[in-house]
């Protein structure tokens, strides 16, 4: 369970969905509440008076934050805030390096303009850079049938394929969600590491044999290794098994089996980066449409 976590918030509806979840989901949590005064596109703005101009900037600033606070009265552990000058997409996953949080939450997307640290290459920084899990969190929901406004998930999804950043995220789950139903999902797809010059039938049904073959292999592996981490946790885990896309079917699966989580592994830094490309990440966390965590 995290000790200290960080919530970058900047008044919008899904920053502070954000804070209601890091709230609810780390209830005895030390929670970094963090604002940034982002700098002046035009300096002229102040109008000649730049002191009365940055004294309402400034007030304007900590209400936002001393209202955020308010939100979490009664929270079990430490409420602070934090207000800094910079630009975001810099400036926040500075921030998390130099501080030593267990986990952030970052809503959806922000207010836009000079309010907007939430959303594009900030939250992709965020995510491909920072050492701990990251939760985007996003609003749940209401009309699914037994779906109140609470923040808790009763079912969560893991794409797995065995990786250790699989692993590591299925870990992140079975802790962090005791109480919810926790689906294992492997998709299987084509894999082509060079082409193979094909000259008769034989020899084409060799290959889709083979290449079947591969993926049964690949799979038992996979949920063989998914086993045994929720026995160490003394934990039942559904499976299920696709083929095709990754991302295409973890978004179908999270839209129609009632999914109110999805967990995913972060691949290795040289795979993670050309992923961003595409992005198999990048495209779970944007259109799911449920919170989704990223575990390092």
């Amino acid at each position: 369970m995290a000790d200290r976590v960080l919530v970058p918030y900047d008044g919008s509806d899904q920053a502070r969905l954000a804070l209601d979840h890091a709230f609810e989901q780390f209830p005895d949590g030390d929670v970094t509440i963090l604002h940034l005064i982002e700098p002046f596109p035009d300096h002229s703005k102040a109008a000649g008076h730049p002191s009365e101009r940055l004294d309402h900037v400034f007030a304007e600033r900590q209400r936002l934050l001393d209202e955020a606070k308010a939100v979490g009265e009664g929270h079990g552990g430490t409420i602070r805030t934090t207000l800094i000058y910079g630009r975001p997409r810099t400036e926040v996953p500075h921030y998390i390096e130099t501080n030593d949080f267990d986990q952030i939450v970052m809503g959806s997307r922000g207010l836009g303009g000079t309010a907007n640290l939430l959303l594009g290459s900030v939250s992709r920084e965020v995510i491909r850079t920072t050492p701990v899990p990251v939760t985007v969190v996003r609003t749940m929901p209401t009309e699914r049938e037994g779906t109140g406004t609470t923040l808790t998930p009763r079912s969560v999804l893991v794409p797995f394929d065995g990786s250790a950043s699989a692993r590591d995220a299925l870990e992140y789950a079975l802790e962090q969600f005791p109480d919810a139903a926790v689906t294992v999902l492997f998709v299987s797809a084509t894999k082509v590491d060079e082409h193979q010059v094909i000259t008769s039938q034989t020899e084409l049904e060799d290959v889709l044999e083979q290449e079947e073959d591969e993926r049964t292999r690949e799979r038992k592996r996979a949920l063989t290794a998914a086993e045994r981490i929720a026995n160490r946790y003394d934990r039942d885990v559904r499976t299920a098994v696709e083929w095709g896309n990754l991302a295409t079917k973890v978004l179908e699966q999270s839209r129609t089996e009632g999914v109110d989580h999805l967990v995913i592994g972060r691949p290795e830094e040289r795979r993670f980066r050309d992923l961003l490309q595409g992005s198999v990440v990048e495209t779970i966390v944007r259109r799911a449409p449920v919170p989704v965590t990223v575990v390092p």
